[in-house]
């Protein structure tokens, strides 16, 4: 079974292949690219709704799933040369009432050029989240 990605420790090597969304106000030793958003609902609804977009993406395989926990560790390959990258998932209760926000982490295994996949690939699941 996989380890699931730790957002509160998570440190990063300056690299291009990789993308960080942290929810606002969020305390890591990283520094997260973009913050994402606080969407409606608690953190199980959107774990859900996060899910199935998971589950629309192709060549993509789950290594670990914490229900309870709203954590995902997975692992989706390029179509053509079948690198892999390795995407971290929680969700987390936002700030305000009623609220939660994911952590979203998306990183190649393999290189350094990613060609801006990982960016696009959180960029478009929170889309897909905001459009639920």
């Amino acid at each position: 079974m996989a380890d699931f990605c730790d957002f509160a420790r998570l440190q990063m090597r300056w690299r291009p292949n990789r993308y960080l969304m942290l929810p606002p106000g969020f305390d890591a030793p990283a520094n997260a690219h973009e913050t994402s958003p606080v969407l409606a609902g608690p953190p199980n609804a959107l774990f859900h709704r996060l899910k199935a977009i998971v589950d629309e993406e192709p060549r993509i395989q789950r290594l670990a799933e914490d229900r309870a926990g709203c954590r995902l560790e997975l692992i989706q390959r390029s179509r053509i040369l079948r690198f892999p990258d390795r995407i971290s998932v929680a969700v987390m209760p936002g700030a305000r009432s009623n609220g939660s926000a994911p952590a979203l982490y998306s990183r190649a295994r393999f290189g350094i050029w990613d060609f801006g996949v990982n960016r696009a690939r959180i960029r478009r699941w929170v889309r897909a989240l905001r459009a639920r």
